[in-house]
């Protein structure tokens, strides 16, 4: 065996290892950020409940929504391999006769590119339209927050009152106040009259 091949021999061993750490390593840290995104979402729905809004639990545990950790197995046309997708969570919320899908991730659409994002940690606010609890739309009307967790007081709190202005905003459309006047009442969330008028379009066209 010539040198190079007796040193590969040599060291193939020891580079297995090094992938089999690695894999471990990583799938160590994929499940640790899993169960701190699951504990960011039950933070923001004790704080939400403490302020007045119900969250809807579409499961037992009563933490809000996610994907199925089989996705893609019963699909009409199924993945390749199944994926994963419990890592992607949201939450329903209600104020009054609103109901909000609140993501842990949000849709971002680049003009420039013409091309779709997700932003992982970055929440964002879906205004569920004539009492529908599906969210086809979310992916061209979801409000980009600018919040990023981890959450805090502050985050908190801004969540809180974004949700809430978008309330009182379309108690305002009801009480048939121009949309001028309400692009000027809440300048300060950018987004939350487009949100609006959104909704307000898509549920005229049904």
């Amino acid at each position: 065996m010539d040198p190079e091949e007796k040193e590969k021999s040599r060291t193939a061993p020891e580079a297995e290892e090094t992938i089999r750490q690695d894999e471990k390593e990583f799938n160590e840290v994929r499940q640790r950020y899993k169960k701190l995104r699951s504990e960011q979402r039950k933070l923001m729905k004790n704080y939400l409940e403490q302020n007045g809004f119900t969250v809807r639990i579409p499961n037992e545990r009563g933490q809000g929504g996610k994907g199925n950790p089989h996705y893609g197995r019963r699909k009409r046309q199924p993945l390749p391999e199944e994926y994963d997708l419990s890592n992607w969570m949201w939450m329903d919320v209600e104020l009054g006769d609103m109901t909000y899908l609140v993501s842990l991730q949000t849709f971002d659409f680049d003009p420039n590119s013409h091309s779709y994002h997700v932003l992982m940690d970055r929440l964002g606010i879906y205004l569920y339209r004539n009492g529908s609890d599906k969210a086809p739309a979310a992916l061209h009307h979801m409000l980009e927050t600018g919040i990023d967790l981890p959450m805090n007081t502050d985050k908190l709190d801004r969540l809180v009152n974004i949700l809430r202005s978008i309330s009182r905003c379309r108690e305002s459309i009801k009480q048939d106040k121009g949309y001028a006047y309400l692009n000027s009442l809440y300048p300060a969330e950018e987004g939350l009259f487009e949100l609006i008028l959104a909704h307000d379009l898509q549920a005229g066209g049904e």
